[in-house]
């Protein structure tokens, strides 16, 4: 299964890529994600992190996720154990300037079993891509790829779902930050940012 959105947030493109870097934002735009976490960190009840295994999560900008899925009987949730990296490039502004991209791609995680009723599915490359627009600011252009194996039937219908929910992320983040923009001003993002509001 592969999807492909672009579209233009009308917000920085740092305050985009914070926001977008939460690990609980897609809890907040996909309609059919149930869990979000990170592998590897200990938080409290506040989100504050407690402690970082080093042999689990390799740096800053690097960490394993893990997603659920549920759509409702008689199809039976899937999950994702993902490696994320977060990169910032640099090229020459008039070629567009500085972007940033977040990659995903599943990994073996022997030490996380798949629960009774759920599939482990596999994503393949997939990720997003932050660009400002030129000359505009205010204005940051967002990719978003998805390449995945869900690992087991997909009725047509949820396949035509996916495949217009999907892509419409992108206007949900912009939604997402009209709403609670005080909360994102032009800092980097860090781990403890990531787990600003999960609830473990």
């Amino acid at each position: 299964m592969k999807y492909k959105g672009v579209g233009i947030v009308h917000h920085n493109l740092t305050k985009v890529f914070h926001c977008s870097s939460r690990v609980d934002l897609p809890l907040v735009i996909d309609t059919i994600m149930t869990s979000a976490k990170l592998l590897g960190v200990d938080a409290n009840e506040n989100g504050e992190i407690t402690s970082v295994d080093p042999a689990i999560v390799a740096s800053e900008n690097m960490d394993i996720c893990h997603l659920r899925y549920k759509v409702g009987w008689p199809i039976w949730d899937r999950e994702f154990v993902l490696l994320e990296k977060r990169e910032k490039f640099t090229r020459a502004q008039e070629e567009g300037g500085d972007y940033w991209v977040i990659a995903d791609r599943s990994i073996d995680a022997d030490a996380v079993p798949v629960a009774n009723g759920v599939v482990r599915g596999i994503a393949h490359q997939s990720g997003w891509i932050f660009e400002q627009v030129p000359g505009l600011p205010e204005h940051t252009k967002v990719t978003f790829l998805m390449q995945i194996d869900p690992k087991g039937m997909i009725p047509i219908w949820l396949a035509n779902f996916i495949n217009v929910e999907e892509p419409l992320v992108i206007a949900k983040i912009e939604r997402f930050l009209n709403e609670r923009k005080s909360e994102y001003d032009d800092v980097v993002t860090t781990r403890s940012d990531r787990l600003h509001t999960v609830t473990w």
